[in-house]
């Protein structure tokens, strides 16, 4: 009988650390999710207040810049200047969630900035000029300038004017 009582208090003790391990466990995620919440918010109040400094130009100011960046003014510039670091803040975001929580898989924020932001701030003059006089530090900024060293020439104007002429939209 002795025998059956200690395997029984060896069972519970077992269970007891087991269940200790699932609390430290969650207590982990809870605080990764908080972390992500947290780093989330402040990007969206970022992304607020550039929205106000966009305000309802942001499309002539990018087509300007594709058409014809010769033409831009000075606001128009400073339109271009907080829309490419709200798009490199976006990949700022995926980063930060990524490394300090590990929600969002580590190599999804590079690919994003690979595959979509760079590409899209690369695709015009005045996106390369902002990047060699705004181009963050770190990864980030080693990512870009390789893809800017194997990047061919900007054609977002061609595109833009090509899908234009493509559907009979006035210049």
């Amino acid at each position: 009988m002795q025998r059956f009582l200690d395997w029984l208090q060896l069972a519970a003790s077992i269970a007891v650390l087991a269940g200790l391990l699932l609390v430290v466990l969650e207590m982990r995620q809870s605080r990764a999710i908080a972390e992500a919440q947290v780093i989330s918010e402040s990007f969206a109040i970022g992304g607020a207040n550039v929205s106000a400094v966009l305000g309802d130009r942001a499309a002539d100011v990018l087509a300007r810049a594709c058409t014809a960046p010769e033409s831009m003014s000075h606001e128009d510039l400073v339109i271009a200047k907080y829309y490419y670091l709200h798009r490199i803040a976006l990949v700022r975001r995926l980063a930060s969630i990524s490394v300090g929580t590990g929600i969002y898989g580590d190599s999804n924020w590079r690919d994003y900035a690979r595959n979509i932001v760079l590409p899209e701030v690369f695709d015009s003059a005045v996106g390369r000029a902002w990047w060699q006089v705004e181009k963050p530090a770190g990864e980030l900024g080693k990512i870009g300038d390789a893809l800017l060293a194997e990047s061919g020439p900007p054609g977002c104007g061609e595109r833009l004017l090509d899908v234009a002429e493509r559907v009979g939209a006035a210049g």
